[in-house]
């Protein structure tokens, strides 16, 4: 399930400060990752493991899992920091993560399994996937209220991301086989789509690529994007990009950037339109290099 409502306005908090905030959100989201892995069916292509956004709770949350109690969902609330299980598409349980530890969660999520009749022992044995460092996985507290402003600013930024890409994955439905679903990975925290050209091997099929990102080792700050696949050609004249945006470096990924910090110079009312025609124009660019590749 994914839902989207009106675009929010973001600025209130400098982008390049959201750092500390992302790390404790990503580490948070893997505790429902883990009920996930072992809760939801099985699927091939792993696509099992992946959350959608519910905009009416500023949440992520995770497939269906099928109990006697109804359809369960396990998620996340960005706003603060809350872990949800969801019954039925509505909150029946929450877990606050401010001043709670990893274990803290992982026996809330272990006493709400076994309540509906899901196997604890599969959850006890269940890790999250690794990825970058932060004292909360060493047993830290989380703290959530020093960091609630930027909490509430990177719901902003994914309920935006959600929206902009409903729209932009619109244009591509013609296309066969055509775009995913709009879905985030716990392991990589950004929400994209994939828009696939033609059948095929996924590691050689010509496609393209459009998302969002809170921020990483090639960009701290949160970022969208544009990739054309497979990654690896760079064609010698680059086409230029109307608007906001711009190609990345060459020693890096191939594809296109936008900033939050370049975001946050329009005004909030231009935000929307200048994000999505930013989108619109550099999809396009590299959906014209993937079919070009050889």
């Amino acid at each position: 399930m994914t839902e989207s409502a009106a675009w929010r306005p973001v600025g209130a908090v400098d982008p390049l400060t959201l750092v500390e905030a992302r790390n404790q959100a990503h580490h948070a989201l893997q505790l429902p990752a883990m009920a996930a892995t072992v809760f939801v069916p099985f699927r091939e292509d792993y696509s099992h493991l992946n959350f959608g956004w519910v905009d009416r709770f500023s949440a992520f949350t995770s497939h269906d899992i099928p109990t006697t109690s109804g359809t369960v969902q396990f998620g996340i609330r960005l706003a603060d920091l809350t872990l949800l299980l969801l019954v039925d598409n509505d909150i029946q349980s929450m877990c606050p993560m401010h001043g709670k530890t990893n274990s803290d969660a992982k026996a809330w999520l272990l006493a709400e399994a076994e309540k509906l009749g899901l196997d604890g022992e599969k959850f006890t044995a269940a890790s999250h996937s690794k990825i970058p460092a932060h004292p909360v996985a060493d047993g830290a507290l989380y703290d959530v209220a020093a960091h609630a402003q930027a909490m509430a600013e990177f719901c902003n930024y994914y309920g935006n991301a959600n929206l902009i890409l409903e729209a932009v994955r619109a244009t591509y439905l013609n296309i066969h086989p055509g775009p995913n679903e709009i879905r985030m990975w716990p392991h990589h925290f950004d929400i994209a789509v994939l828009v696939t050209l033609e059948e095929g091997d996924p590691e050689t099929a010509k496609a393209f690529g459009f998302g969002f990102e809170p921020g990483d080792s090639s960009c701290e700050q949160p970022y969208f994007y544009t990739y054309p696949w497979p990654r690896s050609q760079r064609p010698e004249i680059l086409p230029a990009l109307t608007g906001l945006g711009q190609w990345t470096p060459a020693d890096t990924w191939f594809g296109t950037l936008l900033a939050g910090e370049d975001i946050c110079k329009v005004t909030a009312d231009q935000q929307q339109a200048a994000v999505d025609a930013y989108l619109r124009d550099a999809a396009e660019h590299c959906r014209v290099i993937a079919i070009n590749h050889p």
